[in-house]
């Protein structure tokens, strides 16, 4: 899928540069832990963003769901090329002091990269306690409160 760059400043050094970003009514863009890869994520048509989401939904409480769908879903995909876990809704970082960017306009001139999907072939080869298991421990990760 082809995502629109946009420029990011960083409010640290002052420093500029170009990062994809993806506002389309069901489909997030993931950055890896260092923020160096983009993958992106069509939440209606897949299926282990809907079973991620039960997980959550047995785990913790109703006010926490939607957030801790979007950061527990991070862990049902393979890792990002730099090693990492990728997440919706982290920001680009700054490659010259590492902040993370606050402000980001559309690039001028306008322009496109290409992002892959996610994908999901080491979640695929666990068993459905294992899969609810490796949710609940990234939950506590981010400090939810799962119950067991």
């Amino acid at each position: 899928m082809r995502l629109p760059l946009y420029t990011f400043k960083c409010a640290n050094c002052g420093n500029e540069s170009t990062a994809p970003v993806l506002s389309v009514y069901g489909m997030f863009a993931l950055r890896s832990d260092k923020a160096e890869h983009t993958a992106y994520c069509n939440a209606i048509e897949d299926s282990v963003f809907q079973e991620c989401a039960e997980f959550v939904r047995d785990l913790v409480s109703e006010t926490e769901r939607v957030d801790a769908t979007q950061y527990a879903f991070g862990a049902t995909c393979d890792l990002a090329p730099d090693g990492t876990r990728f997440r919706i809704g982290r920001r680009p970082t700054c490659p010259s002091c590492g902040y993370r960017y606050t402000s980001w306009r559309p690039a001028d001139p306008p322009a496109t990269v290409e992002v892959s999907s996610v994908t999901h072939c080491e979640w695929s080869q666990l068993s459905l306690a294992e899969r609810r298991e490796r949710i609940r421990e990234d939950l506590q990760k981010r400090g939810s409160s799962p119950s067991s």
